[in-house]
């Protein structure tokens, strides 16, 4: 069995889970505005282009994590699609 030092596990472990949960919340607070647009039917003045960029960033993110077998982006940006 390995041991793992405290270093490794933060920087390995912890440090990465955090980012995977900053990124969620980050990925998930315009969440009442969309839900007050889809109530009313209509945009007004809310602007689509933020999400069109991070749907972009994911799809980069995701990519790469497969093509390099990184399991922190390759876990948290397919819930962001």
């Amino acid at each position: 069995m390995t041991q793992f030092t405290a270093q490794e596990i933060v920087l390995s472990f912890l440090f990465p889970s955090l980012g995977i949960l900053t990124g969620l919340s980050w990925f998930a607070s315009p969440i009442k505005a969309v839900q007050e647009a889809n109530r009313r039917g209509t945009l007004g003045d809310l602007n689509p282009t933020p999400w069109s960029m991070m749907l972009g960033n994911c799809i980069g993110w995701v990519c790469y994590a497969y093509l390099y077998v990184f399991r922190w982006y390759a876990t948290r940006n397919p819930v962001d699609l």
